[in-house]
């Protein structure tokens, strides 16, 4: 069946569960792009930070470093309350900590 409003977390979910197994990993990039763009439509800004933090911790996993901040600042650059919730410090501190890195 479907899963409606809440399809974007469930996508996002099961591709955690998926980019575990390193021969899953484009099947779980798949289900966060899906979740990524779901989330968008619906204008599920807390999901779409979910997503696009889940989706940048994968690509920054895979050495797509760029891309990885790319979709996590942009998501980031959105939020202007809520500035202190969990989602939006873990996301901050993942790419503060890139940022370092790089």
């Amino acid at each position: 069946g479907t899963v409606g409003w809440c399809a974007p977390e469930i996508l996002r979910v099961h591709a955690e569960r998926l980019a575990s197994d390193p021969m899953r990993r484009g099947q779980a990039e798949a289900l966060l792009l899906r979740s990524l763009e779901l989330s968008r439509q619906q204008g599920a800004a807390a999901w779409t930070l979910r997503a696009a933090t889940s989706l940048a911790a994968l690509w920054h996993g895979a050495g797509r470093d760029a891309a990885a901040r790319d979709v996590l600042a942009d998501c980031l650059a959105g939020f202007t309350e809520g500035l202190e919730c969990v989602d939006v410090r873990r996301a901050r501190s993942l790419l503060a900590g890139w940022r370092r890195v790089s």
